[in-house]
């Protein structure tokens, strides 16, 4: 099977920011890699707001947030969501599967 377009949630993203040599740091390589990252305008502002918190203080600089989603920005393909898919349990997950069925 060939994977063309991959969506990774922000949980993954900051997992692969905060631990360079793990598992989520690892898939998000491979997606850059092999694939094209898919994301959105919410899910980066999600990521841009999420990272902001204080528990992050310790781990990342300023500079190095703004760094992260600069990267993650020129990684992915921008795409456009609705609000049409609801499907999850979390509503506010329904925006990683509209990015995957979108695009």
């Amino acid at each position: 099977m060939k994977v063309e377009r991959v969506v990774l949630d922000t949980n993954v993203l900051i997992s692969a920011i905060l631990s360079p040599h793990g598992k989520p740091a690892a898939c998000f390589d491979w997606v850059i890699a092999h694939a094209k990252l898919l994301a959105s305008h919410e899910l980066v502002d999600e990521l841009r707001t999420r990272i902001a918190r204080p528990k992050f203080d310790k781990y990342l600089s300023a500079e190095r947030r703004l760094s992260v989603i600069d990267d993650v920005l020129k990684a992915a393909r921008l795409i456009s969501v609705t609000g049409n898919v609801h499907a999850c349990r979390d509503p506010d997950d329904d925006k990683i599967l509209e990015i995957a069925v979108t695009g």
